[in-house]
């Protein structure tokens, strides 16, 4: 069952990873310092992402398939949660009023910590586990949601 929902969001992220090394080759010819040695290290910060990515995927396809309009309220929700974290634009562009209230976005600090690492040219940190920590959280709680609920799938379909 969760496989599909896997392989979903898997394919998502190879496609954003194809945008992702054009948006790097874009800030490279427009003479943007990257480090890129420290890629390995960005992507490492990644992997968390794509387990709260699975995670947050597994419990909205449950809901959608439980609760139909689901999918409305979603699109909204990702358009502000995109719009809200700070992917290609760095955090201290944003005017302070607005910066306080994005700082609660959990994916900043992430997105911050991929930008120290390829713009700055910073390692890895401690509190980088955290990310690991709260991606594994979000997938195990995400699986453990639509394994719960989906022998129920077949009466909603």
């Amino acid at each position: 069952h969760a496989l599909v929902v896997q392989a979903a969001v898997g394919s998502s992220f190879l496609v954003h990873l194809a945008g992702y090394t054009v948006i790097l080759a874009a800030l490279a010819a427009l003479g943007e310092p990257l480090h890129l040695g420290r890629l390995p290290l960005a992507l490492f910060l990644l992997v968390p992402l794509l387990f709260l990515a699975i995670g947050v995927a597994e419990v909205l396809a449950a809901l959608q398939t439980l609760l139909k309009d689901v999918e409305q309220v979603v699109s909204i929700l990702l358009m502000v949660a995109f719009y809200g974290t700070p992917i290609l634009y760095p955090l201290s562009l944003v005017p302070p009023p607005f910066a306080d209230w994005m700082a609660w976005n959990p994916l900043a600090a992430l997105m911050e910590r991929i930008r120290d690492v390829l713009i700055e040219g910073q390692g890895l940190a401690v509190s980088d586990a955290g990310f690991w920590l709260a991606g594994i959280a979000a997938w195990w709680a995400g699986h453990a949601f639509f394994e719960r609920v989906s022998p129920h799938f077949e009466d909603f379909l």
